[in-house]
C-alpha cells in the first residue's frame, strides 16, 4: 500500500513538485473498503456515489476544527480527478466504486509541515476507500484510514477539463504477467488487445461508450508453451468481460473498475 505519511524534506517552506507515487493497494486489487473505518458522524447518509465536481472546504477533521496553522484544508473534485490541499498539495486520478471512490495518488509538493498537520489524515481517508455520506445541508462527510471529515461546498474546481479518450492509447497496467514482462492494454480502431505473457493474449471488439469499456466478442488464449491461460489473465479477463467503468487523467494516468475490483495502469 502507498505510504499515507506525508513525506517531509528540510527546505523550508518552499514547495517542489515530486514525481507520481505508486498506486494504493485499493487502485489494484479487490476489496471491500476499509474495516475499520469510523462510522460517518450522526446524520449523514451513505448512499451510491455519483461523481462530484467542485471545491470543497475542510469544517471539521476527527470531530474537532482543523488546525488553522496551514491556511484553508479543502478537497477538490473534477470528472475525473481529485486534490486536497493542507500544509503540501497533492493530487490522484479516482474512479466511483459503488459507494466509494478508489485513488491512484499522483505528484504532491514537499514542504517542511509539522506533524500535526491535515495532509497525513485527509490522505489516510481519500485513499482508504472511504466510506461517503451526505446531509440535508449539502455537506459531504468521508470516512477510513482511521479519520473521518466533513467538507462544506465552497465554489467550483479548478482546471476541470473533459477526460481523455481511452481509444488510440497503449497503457502499461499494474499488474504482474506470468513471465515478469509488463502487462499493456491497447485500445485502438475499436479493438482492444492485451499483452500478458504473449502478445495479444486477451483481445475483443470495442462498443465505445463513455466511461464505460464495453467488450464483445472477446478472446483468451493460452501463451505459447502453456496449456491454458494464467490466473493472472483469467481474473483480468472477468474484469475486461463485466464492462468495467474507466477514467483516463490529463496525464495518460488509467484507472479501470468491475465492482469492487480496480485496476490501474500508466500511459506509454
Amino acid at each position: 500500500m502507498l505510504p499515507l505519511a506525508v513525506l517531509l524534506s528540510a527546505c523550508g517552506d518552499r514547495a517542489e513538485d515530486t514525481p507520481p507515487a505508486a498506486p494504493v493497494a485499493a487502485a489494484t486489487t479487490a476489496t471491500t473498503g476499509d474495516a475499520a473505518a469510523p462510522a460517518l458522524p450522526a446524520g449523514f447518509a451513505r448512499g451510491t456515489f455519483a461523481g462530484i465536481e467542485g471545491r470543497f472546504r475542510l469544517v471539521s477533521l476527527d470531530d474537532a476544527a482543523p488546525p488553522d496553522d496551514f491556511g484553508e484544508s479543502s478537497v477538490r473534485f473534477t470528472q475525473t480527478t481529485l486534490s486536497w490541499d493542507g500544509c503540501n498539495h497533492h493530487e490522484g486520478l479516482y474512479i466511483a466504486t459503488g459507494d466509494s471512490l478508489a485513488v491512484l495518488r499522483g505528484p504532491s509538493t514537499l514542504v517542511n509541515c509539522p506533524p500535526d498537520g491535515p495532509d497525513n489524515a485527509l490522505s489516510a481517508i481519500l485513499t482508504a476507500r472511504p466510506a461517503i455520506g451526505r446531509d440535508g445541508d449539502g455537506r459531504i462527510a468521508i470516512a477510513g484510514g482511521g479519520h473521518r471529515a466533513i467538507l462544506v461546498p465552497d465554489g467550483p474546481a479548478r482546471d476541470s477539463f473533459p477526460a481523455p479518450a481511452i481509444e488510440g492509447r497503449e497503457f502499461a497496467l499494474m499488474l504482474s504477467s506470468p513471465d515478469g514482462s509488463p502487462v499493456l492494454l491497447r485500445v485502438a480502431e475499436g479493438r482492444l488487445s492485451v499483452d500478458i505473457g504473449c502478445p495479444d493474449a486477451i483481445s475483443g471488439r470495442v462498443d465505445g461508450q463513455a466511461g464505460t469499456l464495453v467488450l464483445r466478442d472477446v478472446e483468451s488464449r493460452a501463451c505459447p508453451g502453456t496449456a491454458a491461460p494464467s490466473e493472472a489473465q483469467r481474473r483480468l479477463l472477468r474484469v475486461l468481460s463485466a464492462d468495467p467503468a474507466y477514467v483516463v487523467g490529463p496525464n495518460g494516468d488509467l484507472l479501470l473498475a468491475a465492482g469492487e475490483t480496480v485496476v490501474a495502469g500508466r500511459a506509454r
